[in-house]
C-alpha cells in the first residue's frame, strides 16, 4: 500500500436495501449534535459552510426523537446529516442522509426537509417497498410524518395548512390525466416521484387515521414497522396490519384511494325539503367511479354554527335539515377529506336561496 494512504473497512450489521447504501467523501467539518436514546447524531458539512451548516443541521435531533417515540426504535447505529451534491433536495441513505449543498443557508430553513428524510429511516429504508410501484409506502409515509411532526411542533393550524397545500398539489396533478397511486403501467420509474406518491400517499394515511382514530392508527403504524423492520412490504401488507388492529374490512378504503384514479369531485347545492320549513342538502359525485366516504359540513344559520357528518356512497346523497334559515355551508372544515369542489365555493360556502 502506498504511503499516506489508509485502508478502511465499513461493516453494517443491519440489512440494508441497496437503494439506500451510500458513502460520502469530502473535506468535511463534523460536529456531534447530541444523542437520542443512545443514537449519536452528527452534522457533516463542507468546511467553508461550517458555521451556517452546523446551525441549520442542529435541528436534526428533534425529528429523530419525535419519530422514535411515535413509531419505534431508530433502526441504525448513528445518524449523520450530510451536506452533499445530489439532484434531490435530500436523499435518505440509511443512517447517512445526503442533503443538497443549497440546503445550508444559515437561516434555519432545513427543518422540514430533514424531518422528511429522517422519517424515511423508518419507512423507505428499514421498511422498504417490495415493488417500486408501491413507492407511496416510502414517500407518502415520509410526507405525512413530516406533517405530523409539524403538527406536534407548531400546532394544528400549521398541520391544516400543510394538508391543504398537499391536497391542492394532488388535485393539480390529477386534473390532466388522473392516475392511481399504485400505477403498474409506469415503466419509467422516475415518473413515480410525483404528487400521487408523495402528497396523495400522505392524504391516504391522513384519511385512514381519521377512519380508525388516533389510537388504532398509530398502533397499526407501530405494528407495521415492527412486523416489517429490515424487510420489504407491499400495500396489501399494510392493509392486513390495519385490519388486524382495527378489526375492520378496509378493502374498499385501500382500493378506492390507492388503486383507482382521481378522487370525489363534488357538487353541493341546497333546495327546499318536502316538509315546509326544511332544506335539503344535495351532494352529487360527478366523477365516473363512486367513492364511499364521510364528509363534514359546517352549517351556519340564524341560530349559530354547527357541524354534521354525512356518509356518501351514491351518485346523489340528500340530507334534510329542519331549517330554512341556512346562511352558509362550508365543506370539510376540519381538513379530513381529499376531494375536489368548485374553487370559489370552497372558500365562500353556499348561500341558501330559500333563507327567510
Amino acid at each position: 500500500m502506498p504511503k499516506h494512504t489508509k485502508l478502511t473497512h465499513w461493516r453494517e450489521d443491519v440489512p440494508l436495501a441497496t437503494k439506500v447504501m451510500a458513502v460520502g467523501v469530502a473535506p468535511f467539518a463534523t460536529r456531534l449534535e447530541g444523542n437520542v436514546d443512545g443514537t449519536p447524531v452528527w452534522s457533516w458539512v463542507f468546511t467553508e459552510n461550517r458555521k451556517e451548516g452546523f446551525h441549520d443541521y442542529s435541528v436534526g435531533l428533534k425529528p429523530l426523537e419525535f419519530y422514535s417515540r411515535l413509531i419505534g426504535p431508530y433502526p441504525y447505529e448513528k445518524l449523520a446529516n450530510v451536506q452533499s451534491k445530489t439532484i434531490f433536495g435530500g436523499l435518505e441513505n440509511a443512517s447517512c442522509i445526503f442533503y443538497s449543498e443549497n440546503s445550508v443557508t444559515g437561516k434555519g430553513n432545513a427543518e422540514n426537509l430533514m424531518a422528511h428524510e429522517i422519517a424515511h429511516q423508518w419507512f423507505g429504508n428499514s421498511v422498504s417497498e417490495n415493488d417500486w410501484h408501491h413507492i407511496w409506502l416510502s414517500e407518502g409515509f415520509a410526507t405525512y410524518l413530516t406533517a405530523v411532526y409539524q403538527e406536534k411542533t407548531y400546532g394544528k393550524e400549521k398541520f391544516d395548512e400543510v394538508m391543504k397545500s398537499a391536497r391542492n398539489q394532488v388535485l393539480g396533478f390529477s386534473s390532466g390525466s388522473p392516475k392511481p397511486v399504485v400505477d403498474t403501467t409506469v415503466t419509467d420509474l422516475m415518473k413515480l416521484l410525483n404528487p400521487n406518491s408523495y402528497q396523495k400517499g400522505a392524504w391516504v394515511l391522513h384519511m385512514l387515521r381519521r377512519e380508525l382514530g388516533d389510537d388504532l392508527f398509530w398502533k397499526g403504524m407501530r405494528l407495521y414497522y415492527e412486523s416489517f423492520r429490515n424487510k420489504n412490504a407491499l400495500t396489501n401488507d399494510l392493509q392486513k396490519i390495519m385490519e388486524r388492529v382495527s378489526k375492520k374490512d378496509l378493502g374498499k378504503f385501500f382500493n378506492q384511494w390507492l388503486f383507482v384514479a382521481g378522487q370525489p369531485d363534488l357538487k353541493i347545492t341546497t333546495g327546499p325539503g318536502e316538509t315546509k320549513g326544511d332544506t335539503d342538502l344535495i351532494i352529487e359525485q360527478t366523477q365516473d367511479y363512486l367513492f364511499s366516504f364521510d364528509i363534514e359540513l359546517q352549517i351556519k344559520d340564524l341560530n349559530g354554527s354547527f357541524i354534521i357528518k354525512i356518509p356518501v356512497s351514491d351518485r346523489i346523497t340528500i340530507k334534510t335539515l329542519n331549517s330554512r334559515s341556512i346562511l352558509e355551508i362550508k365543506a370539510d372544515p376540519n381538513i379530513n377529506l381529499l376531494f375536489r369542489i368548485d374553487h370559489d365555493k370552497w372558500f365562500t360556502g353556499y348561500k341558501n336561496e330559500n333563507k327567510e
